[in-house]
């Protein structure tokens, strides 16, 4: 994200999955999860679509950050995905 690498993603259906906490920070947005619910916040907005894997929440990748403005890239060769918020290069 940003050029920084922040960790693994998982691919499912085609889809990059990545860590919403990392996303969130990377975003700079507020994030808050309700533990009893299982059920996530970002910017007071509830998160429809959030998989719990070995107690990390992960979300999808473009559909959150292409709301946010930010872009997302996809190198298939490396299988890497990259992330640039607004007004980095």
């Amino acid at each position: 994200m940003n050029g920084e690498n922040v960790g693994k993603a998982l691919l499912s259906d085609g889809k990059t999955h990545v860590p919403l906490r990392v996303l969130a920070n990377a975003l700079g947005i507020p994030l808050r999860w309700d533990n009893a619910k299982k059920v996530a916040y970002l910017n007071n907005r509830k998160l429809q679509s959030v998989q719990l894997v070995e107690g990390v929440a992960y979300v999808q990748l473009r559909p959150i950050t292409e709301s946010y403005g930010a872009e997302v890239s996809w190198d298939s060769k490396n299988r890497i995905a990259g992330l640039k918020t607004k007004g980095e290069k």
